[in-house]
């Protein structure tokens, strides 16, 4: 081959290689050639192709021209953090926002009538129009005595965020009474205080406090507990003093308010600056992040078509930038650039980082930006982030979260703000804000993008005024819908997962749905609303989509519309981080195509920039243990090299300094990982190397998992890892179900050092094999013996002479037989129990999250395919055909999330979209197709072919199609009249061993397509 580097599309038309031209070099290597020209210097832009030459000597024609741009830190240069040089003097900036601080409220009691014990009890009821209702609420509340105020708000505890959601449309009752019980004290000394400020749907703050327009009574009590209101005695309030006037003053308030008023989520902002280009521009680059979620506009244009920018990272360890090409947005002379910046990960209740990103960035949103112009005349231009741009946050966005929604006032749209027609005289000027924590890195994932639509595929009305659209795929995105009602209407969209289901089955948790008013199952949402909500403008249809939050959901619940909408007025757009789609397969078995379609959907339902577990409730973290065993089937689905790259940076910013990598990420530092959670820092990382022969991802990572596999080592120097291991085990296996008839209540649970020790072995192993990629060969031997010793030492602790292993479970087997752990004599034995074990429990597997995938894998390896087939095949409760039966079109986190009869399992950890179990059609990749990549000769080098049908089980033929990183793979096989047929396709500079059914012999292949026949009985 031989590359051109040229600082110029002319100088690269011309052949003119002035940056670097590699000569002609021999070699067949054709992925993670370094570039080894001229230093490059930030912001440049480099154009290349390339040239090949086959075995016979034939050159080929040059590639199309491509580029790629430097970015803005000096590559050699690791000290740059960020400073404003670096970006052309672009500063963070923000508009100044109003902490009011709307405490007030007055000390109240109610008079005695008689000296005998008693408590003041009052009452209150706040009435708010349809649909509206409380994104966010605090409570203060101060007492002369000890025992303190108790507040309820329809019942229910309002410092109880789970339960109690605050106020909703209709009328609300709030009750205040002592917490203790009854005291013969006098009435002014039982003085209250209290107020409480609620965050409505509208944008709009509802102050209510303690005063005269309370009624009360007093209760004689003589015990702790909620009263019992009669239904008359009931007076008004009467007021003691009004607050701060001693003698109650000094107790007035804890502060609690106004800290909330400091964090609280508020509007987004939209921030423009003006300017002029002074000549014809030739390319125009803008740089740009955000702390919080950001979109930019030019001229009235939105720019690009990503989505949630800048993405999900530890900001104070890195905050990623993008790059964009604004050429076509801007003209010569008056140009607007505009930015629109909204709460986000950064600043969120999300969970993982609740402490860090609740308190230490809440509220320190900002916008930094460099556009770059290139003058037709060689001249340059910038425009930059600075004191001369101004804002508001008096636009439509009035609130936004990704877990709860986003709440859009049409009436508040600024037609027009980033043009140079838009007058801004009333617009804040920005001021400077810092974030001196933040190292800028550039994106190098693809973003995120709606990559399709989906039509609802029912409609109906189950209570009058309530809408409910049926999308027919439990998809994450969000809904644009068309809306035709008058100004001032409010209309909500609840998202959810599923419907309603009245069966109980005794799981009471499964039917804690708070106080959501609503027909759709939104238990398991946690603290999530999911619920979007709009407010008409009433100028005939409007068109609403939201921009700063995404759901996960099947059913849409309209309310609010004056009639009836249209079915095809409301459209699902899915919305998942871009990796391309480069696998495809179908078998002759329909439901193991709705398994690989419920993969599928599942995996791009949780790609948003990390790999989060689910996509609805008040989680959606990037659980390490789930992406561990889900690596190698997310590779046969899509392209994930890109965004494994920024994962694995992800990984390292939450490393312990002892070397353990957390069980999620983004992480506290308190998360610390456990046994098959925190291995995803070896085991990903690895299977990257497998699949695309990602050398640089080693570079990168490779010292941080040998420190990880050294933190283990010397935790345990005995080779069982005990100490800081345990943790989850086989995460939802067989013991976790609930309320079902004929299945063995304990013994799924795998021994959690057991587990460990398997892991630690299996992790030594792949960073010995990480070490021979990157040519460490002191490494190779010293990691190499040290898996070989901890097998040892698990079949000296664990394993008995007739190969079974202690707890006799079923995940043991599996992990043990697929981590060649048992020794070769007792792989039969240790099949043998394993078999055993799938018949104590009624021919079903027990297993949970580390194991099911790996059961699978074994039964084919070791000669029990057809039980393997039979396995997935499984109709009856639990088996993912049970979940296909019971509507399953993702896969679900629990086997048993929902039982007919019985009803949904426990709510607080009940998800319908969950991709851990996707990793069981991997062994559909692996053993039904026949796909396997050669560790050896890495990024399909060299691969196996080797197919098994199984036509008892409806396996009679399949067919798929793998671009790998060397080009296209396909293979196809099916059973015809007594024959078994294949064709495969091996990619150029590629070669694979084919295995027909039954034979231990392979044929080795080169490039090119192959046909394979043999006789079938």
């Amino acid at each position: 081959y031989q590359v051109i580097v040229s600082s110029s599309p002319e100088k690269l038309k011309a052949n003119e290689g002035d940056l670097w031209d590699s000569g002609k070099i021999e070699s067949d290597e054709q992925l993670g050639i370094r570039y080894a020209g001229k230093d490059l210097t930030p912001r440049q832009f480099c154009f290349w192709k390339v040239k090949t030459w086959d075995a016979k000597g034939k050159a080929s024609d040059w590639s199309n021209p491509s580029m790629w741009s430097m970015g803005l830190l000096a590559p050699r240069d690791p000290k740059k953090t960020g400073c404003i040089e670096e970006w052309g003097g672009a500063n963070w900036i923000t508009i100044e926002k109003e902490h009011s601080n709307p405490t007030s409220g007055k000390w109240i009691t109610i008079e005695r009538n008689d000296d005998k014990p008693s408590r003041p009890v009052f009452k209150k009821t706040i009435e708010l129009p349809p649909n509206v209702f409380t994104l966010a609420h605090v409570v203060d509340s101060k007492s002369t005595h000890k025992w303190g105020p108790k507040i309820w708000i329809n019942g229910r505890d309002p410092n109880n965020y789970k339960r109690c959601r605050g106020l909703y449309g209709g009328k609300n009752k709030i009750g205040v009474f002592y917490a203790g019980g009854g005291t013969p004290e006098p009435a002014d000394k039982q003085g209250m205080w209290f107020s409480m400020v609620f965050l409505l749907s509208t944008g709009e703050l509802l102050t209510i406090s303690s005063d005269e327009t309370w009624q009360g009574y007093r209760e004689p009590a003589k015990k702790h507990g909620v009263p019992e209101p009669p239904k008359d005695k009931w007076k008004s309030a009467k007021v003691l003093s009004d607050a701060p006037t001693k003698p109650w003053g000094d107790k007035h308030s804890s502060g609690k308010i106004a800290e909330w008023f400091k964090y609280r989520t508020y509007p987004a902002m939209l921030m423009r600056k003006q300017f002029k280009a002074d000549g014809e521009i030739k390319r125009a680059t803008m740089y740009a992040t955000g702390l919080g979620l950001y979109e930019m506009h030019i001229n009235g244009k939105r720019v690009g078509d990503s989505q949630l920018t800048p993405e999900c990272t530890r900001y104070e360890k890195r905050v990623q930038y993008q790059v964009m090409d604004v050429t076509s947005y801007l003209q010569k002379g008056d140009n607007v650039i505009g930015g629109m910046l909204s709460d986000g990960w950064h600043g969120n209740y999300f969970s993982g980082l609740e402490k860090v990103s609740w308190r230490k960035y809440k509220g320190r949103r900002g916008l930094r930006v460099l556009l770059e112009l290139e003058m037709a005349d060689g001249s340059k231009q910038t425009v930059i982030t600075d004191e001369s741009w101004k804002g508001t946050d008096k636009g439509p966005v009035r609130a936004a979260d990704l877990y709860h929604g986003e709440f859009y006032d049409a009436r508040m749209e600024i037609p027009g703000w980033a043009t140079a027609k838009f007058k801004d005289k009333d617009w804040k000027p920005a001021k400077k804000t810092e974030f001196k924590d933040a190292r800028f890195v550039a994106q190098r994932q693809q973003p995120m993008r709606i990559t399709r639509e989906i039509k609802p595929v029912e409609l109906t009305e189950p209570e009058p005024g309530v809408y409910v659209f049926d999308m027919g795929q439990n998809m994450v995105g969000w809904c644009r819908m068309k809306i035709r009602a008058p100004k001032d209407s409010v209309i909500t969209l609840q998202h959810a997962e599923r419907k309603r289901t009245d069966e109980k089955g005794g799981l009471a948790s499964a039917h804690e749905y708070g106080p959501l008013v609503t027909t759709l199952y939104c238990a398991n949402l946690r603290r999530a609303w999911q619920r979007n909500c709009y407010v008409a403008k009433g100028r005939g249809e409007e068109i609403y989509e939201p921009r700063f939050t995404y759901q996960g959901f099947r059913y849409v619940e309209v309310r609010g519309l004056p009639e009836k909408p249209d079915i095809n007025d409301l459209v699902g757009r899915v919305l998942h981080s871009d990796a391309p789609v480069i696998g495809k397969a179908e078998t002759s078995n329909e439901l193991l195509n709705k398994v690989l379609s419920m993969t599928f959907w599942s995996q791009i339902g949780n790609m948003h920039s990390i790999m989060t577990d689910c996509p609805q409730r008040t989680e959606r973290m990037g659980w390490a243990g789930d992406i561990q065993v889900f690596s190698q089937m997310s590779m046969f689905n899509m392209d994930m090299a890109a965004f494994y790259h920024k994962y694995m940076a992800d990984m390292r910013d939450a490393q312990h300094k002892d070397g353990l990598y957390p069980p999620f990420i983004p992480a506290e530092p308190k998360h610390r990982g456990k046994p098959g959670w925190a291995d995803a820092g070896v085991i990903v990382p690895y299977r990257c190397w497998v699949n695309y022969a990602d050398k640089p991802l080693l570079e990168e990572h490779y010292d941080s998992a040998k420190r990880f596999v050294d933190f283990v080592h010397k935790r345990n120097p005995n080779l069982l890892w005990v100490k800081d291991g345990g943790g989850y085990g086989d995460w939802l296996n067989g013991d976790k179900l609930a309320g079902l008839k004929d299945w063995p209540r304990g013994g799924a649970e795998i021994d959690k050092n057991i587990m460990a020790t398997a892991y630690f072995a299996y992790s030594s192993e792949c960073l010995s094999k990480m070490a021979s990629a990157m040519g460490k060969e002191e490494d190779v031997k010293k990691y190499a013996e040290l898996s070989k010793n901890i097998k040892a030492a698990f079949n000296k602790a664990y394993v008995k002479e007739d190969g079974k292993i202690n707890g006799d479970t079923q995940a043991a087997y599996a992990l043990a037989l697929r981590f060649n752990i048992l020794p070769e004599a007792l792989r039969a034995k240790g099949m043998e129990h394993l078999l055993a074990g799938i018949k104590k429990y009624n021919g079903h597997l027990s297993t949970g999250m580390q194991t099911t995938h790996r059961a699978l894998l074994e039964l084919s390896r070791n000669g029990k395919h057809e039980e393997a087939c039979r396995i997935m095949n499984l109709r009856e409760i639990p088996s993912l055909g049970y979940t296909i039966d019971n509507g399953a079109t993702t896969m679900w986190e629990r086997w048993d999330g929902y039982v007919k009869g019985r009803g949904y399992q426990n709510a607080g950890m009940n998800s319908f979209n969950h991709f851990w179990l996707g990793s069981v059609s991997e062994w559909i990749w692996r053993k039904v197709i026949g796909l396997n990549p050669d560790p050896e000769k890495p990024g399909y080098k060299h691969f196996t072919v080797s197919p098994m049908p199984c036509p008892e089980h409806g396996l009679t033929s399949a067919k798929a199609t793998y671009d790998s990183v060397r080009g296209p793979i396909a293979i196809d096989w099916k059973i015809v009249a007594n024959q078994f047929v294949m064709d495969v396709t091996v990619p150029v500079n590629s070669t694979a061993t084919v295995y027909l059914p039954g034979e231990k012999k392979g044929k080795e292949v080169a490039s090119g397509k192959h046909s394979f026949k043999k006789d079938w009985k």
